[in-house]
């Protein structure tokens, strides 16, 4: 109760004091600064000038001044209320309240605590404000730190995802749909090829590559003019890289310093790596299980600073690497053994060892088969390769143009494809290899049968050709009579090398070569069809397109060939082997047979073209020679 007594007459006085304070300061003011007026007065003054300039009276004036006067001091008690006026109240009333014996220097020393307090209060306020905005942008930059967490979390998610599901597809890929319809060895190509280039687009997106490329270690066959030396293929290729395709990189023998600028490196994972040999474990200790082995890979993170590195089109700044695929491959001339096209179709049952009996199997009971319904498909025989060869491809990528090197979980995603690759080639090619016996065995059969129409048309081709000669007049020309025969045996060799064309057309879907007699025998008719260049090895043989050859033989005329062409023709067509043609593929035999009579009959045409032209001369000048005079 005596608090808040205290407390009311403190604000009594303080209000007391507060009005002394305020005239205090006016009369103070007025009295030591006469001139406060003009100072800080100029609206005064100039209301007093005014009213001078109307004329008003001297009284009048004098009670605007007071008021402006009474105005202003209001002014200057307003602005002392608002800036010192809490403080000096507060302290007033603190030295009421406490009295001391020296208020004045009470009141200063309030003063400056006040000030001080003041001072750190907004230092307070400054810096809570600081913290809270620190915060908050320390809570924002967290906000956006997870979000890119969880967006780069979600971005590997799916890349992991894509990865994954790549590489599974690729280890049972045999199992899958897309080769659950490849029914013949073009579709089961076709399939291969859509897959490899869903691998190459894949990683071309997946490490940010330039280009991606990949090729497969081959090597010259006999015959031909590189026999024995090795070389990289190019087979799948992303859109930017389709120049690659067909091309080959060839390898080259010399090493260290007489090796030549820009051969290639390439080669370089397909070096073998000599591994240490590991002690044996002690007795009563287990091995320790080895980690899988990673594929060998070359990584050159700056292209321009290795000599050895060849461009197929211009050089940039970026990295190239190359990683090895070890691949079992069952679909070579190796597998092949002749005793599948005559062996039985059943399946071969299991083998007992030595000293063992295979118990049979107890007979399954007889069903009566429903009206309609379909007999279950009878298991087919699965053929054992000859010979699994061992071989190798290459993942080839590039950041040229980007000037960076890859990464090491870029490297890591090429291991693991490669790995998957390996599974793949090794899985795949023994499919390959069963649809390849079975086809085989369909030509086998459908060859043996076209061979013997063949040689039965034979006696009716010469009965034909005897009858066309039978019509030529007998004092013909020999060159005439020649052109006839020629032209009568071409005909009917062109009429019976269209007819083989399925025939043809089986031996195209063959992956495993057929031979060297088939290879010349296919690339140089297709060199005659006009697509020159190909060739001799299986491999380029046989992306030849067979519909072009038949076209070009179908529309063969005696003016095909000049006698320049014929004899070249007539060169390359002596250089192949056509009796291992004919041997392996009557019908490759008879399209060869029609090209060489087409090629004899353009040489009748234009030996009997001549020969006419020199008859017409000659009865020209015997004619000429009748009509002249006699000589005297």
């Amino acid at each position: 109760m005596s608090a808040t007594l205290a407390c009311r007459g403190s604000c009594c006085c303080v209000s007391v004091v507060w009005y002394m304070v305020t005239e205090s300061f006016t009369s103070r003011l007025c009295t030591e600064r006469p001139n406060w007026r003009e100072m800080g007065g100029i609206e005064l003054h100039a209301v007093a000038a005014e009213s001078t300039q109307r004329h008003n009276s001297p009284f009048e004036v004098q009670i605007l001044t007071r008021r402006q006067t009474r105005h202003s001091i209001r002014m200057d008690a307003e602005f002392l209320k608002q800036h010192v006026g809490d403080a000096l109240a507060k302290g007033l009333a603190q030295v009421v309240v406490d009295r001391p014996e020296d208020g004045i220097d009470h009141l200063g020393k309030f003063l400056l605590r006040y000030a001080d307090q003041q001072t750190r209060a907004s230092e307070n306020v400054a810096k809570k404000a600081n913290m809270a905005e620190i915060i908050s942008s320390n809570n924002a930059n967290l906000e956006k730190q997870a979000a890119a967490t969880e967006t780069a979390k979600a971005t590997a998610a799916a890349k992991q995802s894509a990865d994954d599901a790549l590489l599974e597809e690729l280890r049972s890929a045999q199992n899958g749909p897309s080769f659950a319809d490849a029914n013949s060895g073009m579709k089961v190509q076709a399939a291969i090829s859509n897959l490899m280039q869903r691998c190459v687009d894949h990683v071309k997106a997946r490490v940010g590559a330039s280009a991606v490329y990949v090729g497969r270690l081959c090597t010259y066959p006999e015959g031909h003019e590189k026999a024995g030396a090795q070389y990289i293929a190019y087979e799948q290729a992303d859109e930017g890289s389709a120049f690659m395709l067909n091309s080959v990189l060839d390898k080259v023998d010399e090493e260290g310093e007489d090796r030549p600028p820009a051969s290639g490196v390439t080669f370089e994972v397909f070096v073998p790596v000599e591994e240490e040999e590991e002690p044996e474990p002690e007795e009563g200790e287990e091995p320790v299980e080895k980690p899988p082995k990673m594929p060998r890979h070359l990584h050159i993170e700056n292209v321009l600073r290795n000599d050895q590195v060849k461009f197929f089109k211009f050089p940039m700044l970026g990295a190239f690497l190359a990683c090895d695929v070890t691949t079992k491959n069952s679909l070579h001339v190796g597998a092949w053994n002749d005793e599948y096209l005559t062996a039985s179709e059943e399946p071969e049952s299991a083998e007992a060892p030595e000293g063992e009996e295979v118990e049979e199997a107890p007979a399954e009971k007889t069903e009566e088969k429903e009206d309609g319904a379909e007999d279950a498909p009878k298991p087919k025989r699965v053929w054992d390769p000859a010979e699994v060869q061992e071989g190798h491809m290459v993942i080839c990528a590039d950041t040229m143009g980007q000037n960076r090197p890859f990464d090491a979980g870029e490297v890591s995603f090429i291991h693991q494809l490669s790995m998957a690759l390996s599974t793949f080639v090794e899985s795949i090619t023994n499919f390959q290899f069963q649809h390849e016996v079975w086809l085989r065995r369909e030509h086998f059969q459908a060859n043996t049968a076209l061979a013997e129409k063949l040689a039965a048309d034979a006696a009716a081709m010469d009965a034909a050709k005897e009858e066309a000669m039978s019509k030529v007049a007998e004092d013909a020309l020999e060159e005439v009579k020649a052109l006839t025969e020629k032209e009568c045996l071409a005909q009917a060799a062109i009429a019976e090398a269209v007819s083989v064309k399925e025939d043809f057309g089986r031996v195209m879907q063959m992956r495993i070569s057929p031979g060297a007699g088939v290879c010349q025998a296919i690339a140089a008719l297709a060199a005659m069809g006009g697509n020159e260049g190909v060739d001799t090895v299986w491999d380029a043989v046989n992306k030849v397109d067979a519909n072009a050859i038949f076209d070009a033989v179908a529309v063969y005329t005696a003016d095909s060939f000049d006698t320049v062409s014929i004899e070249k023709w007539r060169g390359v067509l002596d250089a192949v082997d056509a009796d291992g043609a004919t041997a392996f593929s009557a019908a490759v035999g008879s399209v060869l047979k029609a090209a060489r009579a087409v090629l004899d009959w353009c040489e009748a045409s234009e030996a009997s073209k001549a020969a006419i032209a020199a008859a017409e001369e000659a009865a020209k000048e015997a004619e000429a020679a009748e009509e002249a005079p006699a000589d005297e």
